[in-house]
């Protein structure tokens, strides 16, 4: 058997398993980004009807802040969806901003969905409001998302569904954290 030494200089193997990870692929692991999105706001919000799937854009000509480590925002403006690389990463995604009901008992859901897949919500949550319609409500909540080969293919975008009212949507944020990448793995580095 002849192995080439360069494949073993800038890598690290787990003897015990013979998996082998780059440096490079250890370095990319990890990361995160944060993005404030600035088009919607109190005076402009995002619109959602009641009982209306409606996409929760970033848009191209967004201003909002920004701020990454070691993770870029793939993102498709075009249609609106995060466009992930690699099958096996793991990520936790928050999402929060502020929401106003027109209604009391209002209710507001939350969907991580990727584009013509048969496996939808990849995560959802719902959201109940608490405070009188007219009252800013703040939102809040987490999604974790394994990019299986149908995510890579198909993007994933976050829809939001007003229930029992029609409610606004404005400063909104994502922070996405890569908690694990299976970017630069050779779970076989002893062939």
């Amino acid at each position: 058997m002849t192995t080439n030494v360069n494949n073993y200089l800038n890598s690290i193997i787990d003897l015990q398993s013979g998996i082998q990870r780059s440096v490079n692929s250890i370095n990319e692991g990890g990361g995160w980004l944060f993005k404030q999105v600035m088009t919607y706001t109190a005076a402009s919000p995002l619109e959602l009807v009641e009982d209306t799937p409606t996409t929760v854009p970033i848009p191209l000509a967004d201003v909002g802040y920004a701020e990454n480590h070691l993770l870029n925002l793939l993102y498709d403006y075009e249609n609106n969806k995060f466009t992930p690389s690699t099958v096996g990463d793991l990520f936790l995604v928050s999402f929060r901003g502020k929401a106003v009901a027109d209604n009391n008992f209002a209710y507001l859901n939350l969907e991580v969905n990727s584009p013509n897949s048969d496996f939808n919500p990849v995560d959802a949550a719902t959201t109940a409001f608490a405070k009188n319609s007219g009252v800013v409500e703040f939102i809040s909540q987490k999604f974790l998302i394994f990019t299986s080969q149908i995510l890579v293919n198909n993007g994933v975008n976050v829809t939001a569904t007003a229930q029992g009212a029609n409610i606004d949507l404005y400063d909104y944020s994502f922070t996405i954290v890569r908690l694990f990448s299976n970017k630069g793995i050779n779970t076989d580095a002893f062939s």
